[in-house]
């Protein structure tokens, strides 16, 4: 009654709903400890972020088969509990982006963060990192043990009414940056004190880079 791709066949798909959903609910067990063997010998599997990329016209015109496709390697992990990582990985040869995705059980992200960060691209195939770049920032400032780093704008910035939260916390400021310039501050009515919504509008179309932003590491308790 259960197809090979965990799906229902034969009479099971005209069963009555309870009874699909109970089949389909032992499916998604017996997958469980599939994967839970899997995990014994790995630690995560390596797997294409996408099957096929498709034109913004396609997707529009079958959104939902097509996105289903999308997902092929992908979609499995939120029914299975567990966590993935998209890293990005060449370029193809007509210029479209290849990635994939690193997939371990629930819980496990920040090991898959420490196996994306040391993740290098074969030397046979043209890297993401050769593509046309935006111009790069300056490197991450260096934070000290059990520190997290924290972007805030608005009422939380260095001067503003919010900003004593951040430092009744132990926060620390270590960089200043800007909103990107298709990015607009606005006043959000009825908030005390006054805070700030930030909305992407059309590009070239926002306030201006002057827009500052304070990241901040807390230290947690």
């Amino acid at each position: 009654m259960l197809a090979d791709d965990g799906g229902l066949s034969g009479a099971a798909c005209t069963a009555p709903l309870p009874m699909r959903l109970r089949l389909l609910s032992a499916r998604l067990e017996d997958l469980g400890r599939l994967r839970d063997h899997t995990f014994r010998n790995i630690d995560a599997m390596v797997l294409p972020t996408a099957s096929t990329i498709y034109s913004i016209a396609q997707v529009r015109a079958d959104p939902i088969a097509h996105n289903s496709r999308l997902g092929t390697y992908t979609s499995f992990a939120n029914l299975l509990d567990m966590c993935t990582l998209a890293v990005p990985a060449a370029m193809r040869l007509d210029g479209a982006p290849f990635g994939v995705t690193l997939v371990a059980p629930a819980h496990n992200d920040i090991a898959l963060a420490a196996m994306a960060a040391s993740f290098t691209p074969p030397p046979n195939c043209r890297s993401a990192r050769s593509a046309p770049q935006p111009p790069a920032g300056q490197g991450a400032p260096a934070l000290a043990g059990g520190e997290i780093p924290l972007a805030v704008v608005g009422a939380h910035l260095s001067g503003m009414p919010l900003n004593g939260e951040l430092r009744a916390l132990g926060a620390r400021l270590i960089a200043q940056g800007a909103t990107a310039p298709h990015y607009r501050l606005y006043a959000l009515a009825g908030t005390k004190p006054p805070k700030p919504g930030l909305l992407r509008v059309k590009k070239g179309a926002g306030a201006p880079p002057s827009q500052s932003r304070s990241i901040r590491c807390l230290k947690p308790h």
